[in-house]
């Protein structure tokens, strides 16, 4: 797994011109109770994801698409220097009251991996029609525990077969399968297989880093960005050469 050390990132620009910086839960749930922003590891103010876009805007920042993704993984592209994914995990209800509309008003495309057993049917009435949120899969139903590796989740415990069926299910009620994230990042060779069988472009996992040409499409790492990011370590976060805190780096 390549993580974002210095040396990486230098060779990544003398040799490909280009890093794709994976968000992970940027605002994974955004929530505001009297009057008051609650922040904690998962929680992001509407004005705090507001600055971070803004940055994105101003920093001129381009959103590749899946597919663009996977051309620049397997060397079939270059994509320019400043690149970034943004991915928003579960879709929580407070992240399509609060999170979807701050996308709309920067007119950024952004992706949430939905469990789609939980609230898919749901968040498709809703914002099925949305131009700057793309759901893609974070399973249909394996979102729980059951399994006895890693964070517990089910996943890891199910055999190929059973994987595969629920990943399938779950691109069918999504309409889309592009891109997939391991439930509590959990996962092993045989949920791997399963995602490949299942026909997504590529996987994520909680690992910390960049992307590199090269890394393996369905073991991709992302960068946390938690509550109480300012714009300025954001910034700092996804440039060239930074290692992760202790507190970016938490499950």
């Amino acid at each position: 797994m390549v993580t974002a050390s210095r040396s990486a990132c230098s060779d990544l620009q003398q040799h490909f011109g280009a890093k794709a910086a994976f968000l992970q839960q940027l605002a994974q749930q955004l929530l505001q109770a009297g009057g008051k922003n609650l922040l904690n590891l998962h929680y992001m103010s509407t004005e705090e994801l507001s600055a971070i876009l803004q940055y994105l805007i101003d920093a001129d920042y381009y959103f590749p698409s899946w597919q663009e993704l996977r051309d620049y993984i397997d060397g079939k592209i270059d994509l320019p220097v400043k690149s970034v994914v943004l991915t928003f995990d579960d879709c929580a209800k407070d992240f399509q009251k609060y999170g979807i509309p701050v996308l709309e008003k920067y007119d950024i495309t952004a992706t949430s991996f939905v469990i789609c057993a939980k609230n898919g049917k749901e968040v498709l009435q809703k914002y099925g029609d949305a131009k700057h949120i793309d759901f893609q899969s974070h399973s249909y139903n394996m979102h729980r525990p059951g399994g006895t590796i890693g964070h517990g989740g089910v996943f890891t415990a199910l055999s190929q077969e059973e994987g595969v069926a629920d990943l399938k299910k779950s691109i069918d009620m999504l309409g889309s399968g592009e891109a997939f994230a391991y439930p509590f990042g959990d996962y092993t060779d045989t949920c791997e297989a399963a995602v490949k069988e299942a026909g997504f472009l590529c996987a994520f996992t909680t690992e910390y880093g960049k992307v590199h040409p090269g890394d393996d499409p369905y073991l991709l790492p992302r960068i946390r960005v938690n509550g109480g990011c300012t714009p300025e370590e954001f910034a700092r976060d996804i440039s060239d050469g930074q290692e992760p805190t202790e507190q970016q780096t938490e499950q």
